[in-house]
């Protein structure tokens, strides 16, 4: 059978000194003109809280999941669908994943890291 890659459950690794602070630093100014954009972009409240829930289900479900591709088996020269394998399916499926998850973690790093900064624990 083909190798399948899995997808963990499981924070990132932390952040220490420089790195910790401009991590936090910059996802607060993005999560700062995300919100300000949603406020801006609609009349209706209730818009403006949905787009806000679903970005913080988008932030923890960054944080905590974390896809690994088999990269050895994502189809022939690593883009072409092998006719033959079902598994190159699911491994270019969780390049995907990683992939649109790759900036929500970022972001939940920074929060994360602010917020240990914030209570001393850091």
């Amino acid at each position: 059978m083909n190798p399948v890659g899995t997808v963990g459950v499981r924070p990132p690794n932390r952040l220490t000194g420089g790195t910790q602070v401009a991590s936090a630093v910059f996802s607060g100014l993005v999560l700062a003109v995300w919100i300000a954009y949603l406020i801006s972009s609609t009349d209706r409240v209730s818009t403006a809280v949905a787009g806000m829930i679903a970005t913080a289900v988008y932030l923890v479900a960054a944080y905590f999941l974390s896809p690994e591709p088999d990269y050895s088996n994502v189809g022939l020269f690593g883009f072409i669908d092998h006719p033959l394998r079902f598994t190159d399916d699911m491994n270019r499926m969780l390049v995907m994943f990683k992939a649109i998850l790759w900036p929500g973690r970022l972001i939940a790093t920074g929060i994360v890291e602010a917020f240990r900064i914030g209570r001393g624990t850091a």
